[in-house]
């Protein structure tokens, strides 16, 4: 099986080194972008070829739900996780749509959440 590709969008280069660590080491191979138009513009030369995106939500540009909903018009079926430390993000408005884990997090939270997507992707593949 080829390797998984993820894109890590956050405008802090220490937390997607954070992630990306996580991800390389559940086998993905990781692509990232320091905000959501940049983000936008990378997934599009990719098209199908990208497997899991994980988002900030506050970023300068272009934030991640709005990143998050231009994405889920173009490509309805790549698994977005949206992730936060701002304390006023209210999760249950995020999770009626989105994947969300709050800031800071753990890595098996992160990966928890990470499986829990990516088999639904590969369900909803297969059927």
């Amino acid at each position: 099986m080829s390797q998984e590709i993820s894109l890590i969008v956050d405008d802090e280069q220490s937390v997607r080194t954070y992630i990306k660590a996580v991800l390389q080491s559940d086998g993905f191979q990781t692509l990232e972008a320091e905000n959501g138009l940049q983000a936008l513009e990378l997934v599009r030369k990719l098209g199908t070829g990208l497997d899991l995106l994980i988002s900030d939500i506050q970023m300068p540009i272009m934030d991640g739900i709005t990143l998050a909903e231009a994405l889920r018009a173009e490509l309805p079926t790549i698994p977005l996780i949206l992730v936060s430390g701002c304390a006023e993000i209210r999760q249950a408005n995020i999770e009626a749509e989105f994947e969300f884990v709050q800031k800071p997090f753990l890595p098996a939270t992160l990966l928890t959440i990470v499986d829990k997507v990516m088999r639904a992707k590969r369900t909803a593949s297969s059927d």
